[in-house]
C-alpha cells in the first residue's frame, strides 16, 4: 500500500513493512510504500493481488485472499 511518509511516521510505519489493512469486513496484508505521491490524510492499495510462488489448488488460488482489498468493500 502507498502511504505519505509522514502519515507512516506518525503511526510508527517503515518503507516495505509488512502490515494489515482492516475494518468490520475483514483484513488484508499489504507492503507499505512510503510515497509522496498519496496525500497524507489517504491510503493506497491496489484493487486485487496474487502471489504465483504460491499453490494455485484451492484454497489457497496463489494466496489471492491475503492481500486484496476487495474484501474490505462491500
Amino acid at each position: 500500500m502507498e502511504i505519505h511518509p509522514k502519515t507512516a511516521r506518525e503511526h510508527g510505519i517503515g518503507n516495505g513493512e509488512w502490515l494489515w489493512v482492516e475494518n468490520w469486513m475483514g483484513r488484508a496484508r499489504f507492503k507499505a510504500k512510503l510515497t509522496l505521491v498519496v496525500p497524507t490524510w489517504m491510503v493506497m492499495a491496489p484493487h486485487g493481488w496474487w502471489f504465483p510462488e504460491k499453490d494455485p489448488a484451492e484454497p489457497c488460488l496463489f494466496g489471492a485472499w491475503e492481500s486484496n482489498i476487495n474484501q474490505l468493500i462491500p
